[in-house]
């Protein structure tokens, strides 16, 4: 499945009714609404491809839309697919994910409601500051889950069902932190590895071998 992203001239994935299947596909939707004439080319094409994954029966699949925030906002036809494929999911043994950095993204009118609404177990990473708050807020948590929220280290894993928490450890070698890294210090010191090395893989793993998790 990995082939996609090699091979820049392999157009299969995205046409309906290919022999070939993929275990993954990703459209990635960031800056699709500075393209306004274009949108309504992009949006009826992303959801005749999911309608028609979703309506075989035998398909199993991943649907991911990543950056979509802004798409949603900026066209019906994207946030009609994202309402239908919740909607419908459900007769196929699907189900729907929702994922945000920011909290208040789930805020944003009926479908942010939506999300909330049907999403029976959220999983929650460590927050800082004022975030908290607003997470506790937005959630509506209970309070057995305010204090194990409030407790959160780096790489535990809460998830709320509405009850007792429960707590997820998900331990990871340095290899994965810096991979993974966001912290702004630590992305310059990746972003100044990368230029001294062949590939991504080569700088990670350089890094990896000569800092502790962290440091």
């Amino acid at each position: 499945a990995l082939k996609i992203y090699f091979d820049p001239n392999n157009k299969n994935h995205l046409r309906v009714g290919s022999k070939e299947r993929f275990d993954l596909i990703v459209f990635d939707l960031k800056g699709i609404e500075k393209e306004l004439e274009l949108m309504p080319l992009y949006s009826n094409l992303l959801s005749m491809l999911v309608m028609e994954a979703l309506h075989k029966d035998y398909l199993k699949f991943l649907f991911i839309l990543d950056e979509s925030w802004k798409a949603l906002e900026n066209s019906e036809i994207i946030y009609g697919l994202v309402k239908e494929t919740g909607r419908t999911s459900r007769k196929h043994f699907g189900s729907v994910g929702a994922l945000t950095q920011n909290i208040e993204d789930l805020k944003q009118g009926d479908l942010g409601a939506s999300v909330l609404t049907n999403s029976f177990s959220k999983f929650l990473l460590p927050h800082g500051g004022e975030d908290v708050d607003k997470a506790v807020n937005i959630l509506d948590m209970t309070k057995a889950e305010q204090r194990a929220f409030r407790n959160l280290k780096e790489h535990e894993i809460l998830l709320c069902r509405g009850g007792e928490p429960v707590l997820l450890r998900t331990p990871f070698s340095n290899y994965d932190y810096w991979i993974w890294t966001t912290r702004p210090d630590e992305v310059d010191k990746r972003n100044h590895q990368m230029r001294h090395e062949p590939s991504v893989i080569s700088a990670v793993s350089a890094l990896a071998e000569k800092n502790i998790i962290g440091g």
